[in-house]
């Protein structure tokens, strides 16, 4: 038979868990597949956002499988910037969201989506404004290709 003091030394261990667990999730920002109009144009996007009463900083954008890239809006600079590898980087302030454009990256003239259509992951990595060195995991949103292409199209609807 379990002796009294060796249960609540279980169910402490088990509560300090959940409540670590809790802490933790709960400081999460919120990503999902949205859609947004730039300049009378209708996109895809990313939309990131802070729950907390800090600000956050998004450090990190991965795509897997690199197929496409995130990029504030569609100008020039941006595209390239996002053909090249990298990343926009920024802060989030509390209760605000920030969306970002999902672009395709190509091979050539040929869209990369076109030949390795599948499921992609896209990965926020990010930090709390309060503790910036603490590691936090990457908050996933996973999509189709189909998904992107059905809902990204300018005239869907037009019919």
């Amino acid at each position: 038979m379990i002796e009294f003091s060796t249960l609540g030394a279980i169910v402490g261990f088990i509560g300090g868990g959940i409540v670590l667990f809790d802490r933790y999730y709960k400081g999460r920002p919120i990503a999902s597949l949205s859609t947004m109009d730039d300049e009378g144009r209708k996109c895809i996007c990313i939309r990131i956002k802070n729950t907390t009463i800090y600000d956050i900083a998004i450090l990190d954008l991965v795509v897997k499988p690199p197929i496409y890239h995130l990029a504030e809006n569609m100008s020039t600079r941006n595209i390239i910037k996002g053909a090249i590898g990298r990343s926009p980087k920024f802060l989030v302030k509390p209760d605000e969201e920030k969306k970002l454009i999902i672009a395709p990256l190509f091979d050539g003239a040929l869209a990369r989506e076109a030949t390795q259509g599948g499921r992609v992951k896209f990965y926020v990595s990010w930090r709390s404004g309060n503790s910036t060195w603490w590691w936090r995991r990457a908050v996933p949103v996973c999509t189709h290709t189909d998904t992107i292409r059905l809902f990204g199209l300018t005239d869907q609807n037009e019919f």
